[in-house]
């Protein structure tokens, strides 16, 4: 039943990611990571469409080993109440993040919240340090990736920055 339902998210998923506003979307979705020692991707200076309607301090969230997804921006996170759009139109949101702990990887992932959960859509990727974005039809989310030199280490901060876009488009 789960696998079913994860296909259908999926499936759900896909069919948003096609219906994006900008002809070149291509260029401003992301989902990468570097190592810990590495500098994560700028914040876009513009995306065409979009007014930049807020940019948020640094700030951190603490994540357990074996812990669901954690969806760091409040205006996404299902345990507040809140999620993803049904459209991809009304925002698109840039993540910047940085592990706290060198020897602790994490993973990110962009999804859909569906009945007050986080569900992935892409593909995790683990590193140290990162640089994410997407329109608002999907929501980031970190968990913990492993601890790289068996420290033993079961929980991690995660550092992160974010920007929020809201649709304008020219008329």
């Amino acid at each position: 039943m789960k696998s079913i339902r994860i296909a259908a998210l999926t499936l759900v998923g896909t069919l948003f990611l096609t219906l994006i506003p900008s002809a070149n979307a291509d260029t401003y979705q992301k989902n990468t990571v570097v190592t810990y020692n590495k500098t994560a991707s700028t914040f876009p200076k513009s995306v065409k469409n979009y007014k930049l309607s807020g940019t948020a301090p640094a700030n951190s969230k603490r994540i357990f080993e074996g812990d669901d997804w954690v969806v760091p921006i409040p205006g996404f996170d299902p345990e507040q109440g809140n999620g993803a759009t049904m459209s991809c139109q009304p925002y698109f949101w840039v993540i910047r993040w940085r592990s706290a702990n060198p020897d602790v990887t994490i993973q990110v992932s962009k999804g859909i919240t569906d009945g007050g959960q986080f569900d992935a859509v892409t593909k995790a990727i683990n590193g140290g340090a990162g640089y994410v974005s997407d329109y608002s039809c999907l929501a980031p989310a970190f968990k913990f990736g492993k601890s790289i030199k068996n420290t033993g280490a079961n929980l991690v901060d995660v550092n992160f920055e974010y920007q929020i876009w809201e649709y304008k488009p020219k008329i």
